[in-house]
């Protein structure tokens, strides 16, 4: 739960991002302004460059926003010509402006992406047999932050229900440690605490992309098990690489996996049902295949860059009228 919103805080925001607003900055026909960390620089924007288009770019979900919060970022709006959600009901409290949703999308071309026989220099050496699984063995992944709301408890438990009928699989946690991130750490050390007498479940922190790329193409199943979630866009990347993904039906988890077509949608809370999931795709080799087809399909149609260009492209003409 957040703290009170004391003056001092609001004073060090408004110093820092008005002392951001007067870099030298060429003219532009559109800024974009990502996060509530930068929206305080729209005014001082809109007043040295009143030709220019000011776009607000939220990745976040307002929806359960603290009052004082989201009334003193909201207060920052008024020279925003648009504003940019990754769905409908994440700009909940925020009015007085035009909204966009534009859904993220990943980069077919990038290192996490590409096929790893195209990848060249140090990323080349990313392999599936380069980490501690048995290659023979049934592999469930979740490539997430060691973060409360991924629930990776959750996972472990679902896992070992599934272990029940599929004793062979074995999983593996990958998730970054920012040197910032304390809860992050506490996390690890409680899912650590957990499986440190399970020589089958593997945590890997801090991978390079390709190397994620090798896990999410070596992997049987990838999970996206989270409680509350924006997008997690690691959805699409397990779907491009046609592995099939049991998630929750939160957030942006189900405009990317279609239940039942090119992975499971389950309630969040229900472990069972996760566990279900992984066991039906574990013991289906043609499921598997089917569903990571069609998984790469939708990816390919909806969650590309190319079409986020588009949308992008749609945005700045409606700001600035052009």
């Amino acid at each position: 739960e957040a703290g009170e919103l004391t003056d001092s805080m609001r004073d060090t925001y408004r110093s820092v991002t008005e002392a951001n607003a007067e870099a030298d900055l060429p003219g532009y026909d559109a800024v974009v302004l990502h996060d509530p960390q930068s929206l305080g620089m729209a005014p001082a924007l809109a007043e040295r460059f009143p030709e220019t288009a000011l776009v607000w770019r939220c990745h976040i979900d307002l929806t359960d926003a603290t009052t004082p919060y989201l009334e003193f970022v909201t207060s920052y709006l008024d020279p925003i010509d648009r504003a940019v959600f990754t769905l409908p009901e994440y700009a909940a409290g925020v009015e007085g402006v035009e909204t966009d949703v534009v859904h993220p999308a990943i980069d077919p071309l990038a290192e996490k992406n590409r096929p790893l026989a195209e990848l060249s220099g140090e990323a080349a050496a990313a392999d599936f047999d380069r980490y501690p699984f048995d290659a023979d063995r049934p592999l469930v992944a979740q490539v997430s932050r060691f973060d409360p709301w991924k629930d990776p408890l959750g996972v472990v438990e679902a896992y070992r229900e599934a272990t029940v009928s599929v004793p062979e699989a074995q999983l593996t946690l990958v998730g970054a440690m920012p040197d910032d991130d304390p809860q992050g750490k506490e996390v690890y050390r409680e899912v650590e605490a957990a499986t440190d007498d399970d020589s089958d479940v593997h945590l890997l922190t801090d991978l390079p992309d390709a190397g994620i790329n090798a896990i999410q193409r070596g992997a049987d199943v990838v999970l996206q098990k989270s409680l509350r979630e924006g997008f997690a866009l690691t959805v699409s990347e397990a779907l491009w690489k046609e592995t099939p993904v049991v998630g929750t039906d939160v957030g942006g988890i189900p405009l990317q996996v279609e239940d039942g077509v090119s992975g499971f949608l389950n309630d969040p809370a229900d472990v069972d049902a996760t566990a279900d999931s992984i066991t039906e795709l574990l013991s289906d080799d043609a499921m598997r295949r089917q569903f990571g087809s069609r998984g790469r399909q939708r990816v390919r149609e909806r969650f590309l860059t190319p079409r986020l260009l588009l949308d992008y492209l749609g945005v700045f003409s409606q700001a600035t009228g052009r």
